[in-house]
């Protein structure tokens, strides 16, 4: 089987806008090589914007830490802080 983590799994969950299978893989291991994956989910076009829209989003980013990030260091402009 594939490793779930190699970018050919993730890159396209990412552009098609598959949040479940981007959470799965990105949220099971983030490496050197799938990092620009995680990246590229700040691209603001449809369907990667529905990704941080989606409701699991921020479980997700708290989960790979960058939640603890974004606390410390400020949040994205693409993504205020809910608090």
């Amino acid at each position: 089987l594939p490793d779930p983590c190699d970018t050919s799994i993730v890159a396209p969950a990412i552009w098609m806008g598959y949040a479940e299978m981007v959470f799965k893989t990105l949220g099971r291991q983030i490496t050197p090589a799938n990092l620009y994956c995680l990246m590229s989910l700040w691209a603001d076009i449809e369907p990667i914007r529905q990704t941080r829209l989606h409701p699991e989003f921020l479980p997700f980013a708290e989960r790979i830490g960058l939640v603890a990030a974004w606390d410390k260091y400020g949040w994205p402009d693409l993504l205020p802080n809910p608090k």
